[in-house]
């Protein structure tokens, strides 16, 4: 009787423990962000919602996007000799939104190392300029700078890729 005992109260134990495993998630995320070449710092943020609906696999659906700013200095002084800054500043942002398919290839209650994969649709846009050309007063013979911008390409941008992660979670 006693073994059987033992063995009755182990069961419940064991299984009680591997309730502790989440089965949802909600995970924010919010960072410093570089674009470009890396020399426009911005902000970035994700949400993101995920639910197993099996022992290893997942879906996860998230929201995100990025800001970033950057500045062309052009100070000058006016006629009546006052300092005046006619700096010229421009963005970028985007949004984005994504649908993944997680399989976990370890899972405890203190760890996760899953791939997951699936689409991600991103729209884009920015005020940047291909080239800036700032003539001073002294080539113009204007009393302020002239700035000429040049734009290339096309500032928008719709993109459908597909995301490939490799990810490790702890508590």
């Amino acid at each position: 009787m006693l073994k059987l005992f033992s063995f009755l109260t182990i069961i419940p134990f064991f299984a009680s423990s591997q309730n502790t495993i989440p089965r949802k998630h909600i995970q924010l995320t919010a960072g410093t962000s570089f674009n470009g070449t890396g020399d426009i710092r911005g902000f970035a943020f994700n949400t993101e919602y995920g639910q197993y609906f099996k022992k290893k696999l997942s879906w996860y659906i998230g929201i995100g996007g990025t800001i970033h700013d950057k500045v062309e200095p052009i100070f000058y002084t006016d006629q009546s000799g006052n300092s005046v800054d006619g700096s010229v500043r421009a963005t970028t942002a985007g949004f984005q939104i994504t649908g993944l398919l997680s399989y976990s290839i370890f899972r405890n209650d203190e760890h996760n190392f899953f791939v997951r994969t699936g689409p991600l649709l991103r729209y884009q846009s920015t005020s940047y300029w291909d080239a800036l050309a700032v003539y001073h007063p002294a080539g113009t013979g204007l009393p302020i700078p002239v700035v000429a911008f040049f734009i290339l390409v096309h500032k928008e941008l719709w993109l459908l890729a597909v995301l490939l992660n490799l990810v490790m979670t702890f508590q």
